[in-house]
């Protein structure tokens, strides 16, 4: 599949699908699955969202470099800990246009079902930000890398401003009428490679909109942010740096 800038939706089922790929993820050996092999057109981040209102079963949700070699994987999802019937997911990865990676819809210790998968590439700017959905009951991860990207945004109070920086747009995946979720944010210090600056706004281009930011000193703590979603738009959270500072990075949500 060549997957352009902006979104792709398929449905399917995994029931018969035989069992092609694992990883990383614990329970998924022995259980059918469904791959997807995504070329993107141009480089930036690739999103695979499995929507959990139409995930009938335990799903996880993984990439791989290479369909053949587990040890390939990019990045997994297995919604383990949620207490909802329900699977569904989330994972974003930075990619490069031309190079061919494996998409596995797959479940835990034997379960199947039916899905919706949406695929997106985007380029994590306030223009085209890489859109990440939150299901309340367990937490989610997005893995990147500001070198090369652009210099777009900062903090009002925790710098950020000579940095490259990625923007996600986040948006809750389940009703919450008036209620407001609370999130927090992190930047996971054993997988961050800099030293790195995050924060969150209401609004992309305002930086008057600001939410909270952190930026912690020791390498060894993680950068933490918390603020609420409501259902009435998304928020904006920027992966920044300190002075120039830029690399890989782990962003992980907990709603």
């Amino acid at each position: 599949m060549q997957l352009g800038p902006g979104e792709t939706t398929v449905s399917g089922t995994t029931v018969g699908g035989g069992d092609h790929a694992t990883n990383g993820c614990t329970g998924e050996a022995n259980t059918d699955d469904r791959v997807y092999s995504v070329t993107p057109t141009v480089s930036g981040f690739l999103t695979a969202t499995l929507h959990r209102g139409d995930a009938s079963y335990d799903s996880i949700l993984y990439a791989l470099g290479n369909c053949l070699q587990p040890t390939s994987n990019i990045i997994c999802h297995d919604q383990y800990t949620n207490t909802s019937p329900n699977g569904g997911g989330v994972i974003s990865f930075e990619c490069v246009a031309g190079q061919p990676y494996t998409i596995v819809v797959d479940g835990w210790n034997g379960q199947t079902g039916t899905y919706t998968l949406t695929l997106d590439l985007s380029q994590g700017t306030c223009a085209d930000p890489v859109p990440f959905t939150l299901y309340t009951g367990f937490s989610s991860s997005a893995i990147g890398n500001t070198v090369g990207e652009g210099n777009e945004a900062q903090s009002s109070v925790c710098g950020g401003g000579l940095s490259n920086d990625v923007v996600y747009e986040v948006t809750p995946g389940d009703p919450l009428g008036s209620i407001a979720l609370s999130v927090e944010a992190s930047l996971v210090a054993g997988d961050t490679s800099y030293d790195a600056v995050l924060h969150a706004r209401s609004s992309c281009n305002d930086l008057a909109s600001e939410l909270d930011c952190d930026r912690d000193t020791n390498p060894n703590n993680d950068e933490v942010i918390n603020y609420n979603v409501m259902s009435v738009g998304p928020t904006f959270v920027w992966v920044d740096g300190v002075v120039a500072s830029e690399g890989e990075y782990r962003l992980r949500f907990e709603p």
